[in-house]
């Protein structure tokens, strides 16, 4: 059989055909599951760990040959909350490593390891939620009055530029496309579209983020402390929170604890002064132009939780911005 083909059909992910179902404690054991094409060269698998820190090899069974397909077992003794793995392939031309990125000849390291998390925990509703995600802007405009208007202010050093709701988006490249362009969706179209959304059998929201930005996805947020007014502001989430409740509806945040806007105060005051309060939130190089941001898009600059302050602000202290939208009216 080529190598090429073999080396594709090994295959294992988190799903319950390959890992025991979760909850997953400390001290139980697990068993780990491998797929490989029927004719694959193996003949012999382990299950590659690391507890304490030093490398164990646990071997694997060949339990199962079905249709084209053969099947190994193993388990595995969870030992710490984080644990790590990934599997070892003797065949008659030597080891092969399958990890989560890849299967490859050399040793990897453990950062693309498989992993499994035994403390975790999900809440107990989750298991039977219907999500539906919306991206606020162009699910319904339920006020008018809050709509951005054609050119109210400057997004990414453009002026914002105001759709109809049946307008096209305009093409890349044009200058005009892209998170400066706004239809009028917000929180109150929400509200007026719950009907629809409970016929669909949808249990669960997920909202894309809705706090205070400049542009139509949120993502670059400006102040954590506020639902966007042209989303319809604190109110509008409150109210939605409220009508969710009445329907037994679950809703999910979008909090964006990874980056800032280039434009929050918090990193404006950091660019300006090395020693403003804030500059420890970020991660600077060589000069204010210089700092870390995510995917390199520097309209996102990333936030630096090595920051005592700045987990405190988040999510530690007693008014964080996290416990603050986990607390009525917006919970």
């Amino acid at each position: 059989m080529l190598q090429q083909q073999w080396m594709a059909s090994v295959h294992h992910d988190g799903s319950p055909r390959y890992v025991t179902p979760p909850p997953h404690a400390l001290g139980h054991t697990v068993q780990l599951r491998l797929r490989a094409d029927l004719d694959a060269p193996i003949t012999a698998a382990y299950i590659r760990t690391s507890p304490d820190g030093e490398q164990e090899l646990t071997p694997m069974r060949r339990v199962a040959d079905a249709g084209i397909c053969q099947w190994w077992e193993g388990e595995v003794r969870l030992h710490m909350p984080r644990s790590h793995y990934r599997f070892v392939l003797a065949t008659p031309a030597g080891n092969w490593t399958l990890n989560a990125a890849d299967i490859t000849r050399h040793t990897p390291t453990d950062a693309l390891d498989f992993t499994l998390l035994p403390e975790a925990t999900t809440p107990t509703w989750v298991a039977d939620a219907i999500f539906y995600q919306i991206f606020p802007d162009r699910f319904w405009d339920g006020d008018p009055t809050s709509n951005v208007q054609n050119g109210e202010y400057q997004c990414y050093g453009r002026p914002v530029v105001a759709r109809g709701w049946d307008d096209m988006p305009q093409k890349p490249g044009t200058g005009e496309a892209g998170g400066v362009e706004f239809f009028g969706g917000d929180l109150a179209g929400i509200i007026q579209r719950l009907d629809y959304l409970q016929d669909l059998g949808v249990n669960a929201l997920y909202l894309t983020p809705i706090f205070t930005s400049p542009s139509n996805h949120k993502y670059d947020v400006q102040d954590y402390t506020h639902v966007d007014p042209h989303f319809g502001g604190d109110a509008a989430l409150a109210d939605l929170r409220a009508a969710l409740d009445a329907r037994g509806m679950r809703l999910l945040l979008d909090i964006i604890p990874n980056h800032t806007s280039a434009t929050h105060p918090w990193f404006l005051a950091a660019r300006a002064d090395p020693h403003a309060p804030t500059a420890e939130f970020y991660t600077f190089g060589d000069g204010p132009d210089d700092y870390t941001a995510w995917l390199g898009v520097k309209s996102l600059p990333k936030l630096n939780y090595r920051s005592e302050q700045l987990r405190q602000i988040m999510y530690a202290g007693p008014d964080a911005i996290m416990r603050r939208w986990l607390r009525p009216p917006f919970r």
